[in-house]
């Protein structure tokens, strides 16, 4: 409930702020996240460019392998199936 992608950007700031702090050294913090959608909802939240939010969102999705973060982009589904539309058997 903290994190929500229509909260306004400096509320944001500084929730996203102390995600940044705490899920690089926390593990279970990291499993957390994810599992309550955190990781989902972060993906869909707009940063300007150059922007504190945008350096917090940057270094929460740092804090993920790159094919995770990608799953929980929202155009994933998407991308998804397009990659099978385009799969040839070889």
């Amino acid at each position: 409930p903290l994190l929500h992608q229509n909260a306004p950007p400096n509320i944001l700031k500084y929730v996203c702020g102390q995600f940044a702090k705490i899920l690089p050294n926390d593990i279970g913090a990291k499993r957390e996240f994810v599992s309550n959608r955190g990781l989902a909802t972060l993906q869909k939240i707009q940063a300007e460019s150059g922007s504190k939010l945008a350096e917090y969102t940057a270094t929460i999705n740092n804090c993920y392998p790159p094919e995770i973060v990608q799953y929980y982009s929202p155009d994933f589904a998407q991308t998804f199936l397009d990659r099978i539309d385009n799969y040839a058997v070889q």
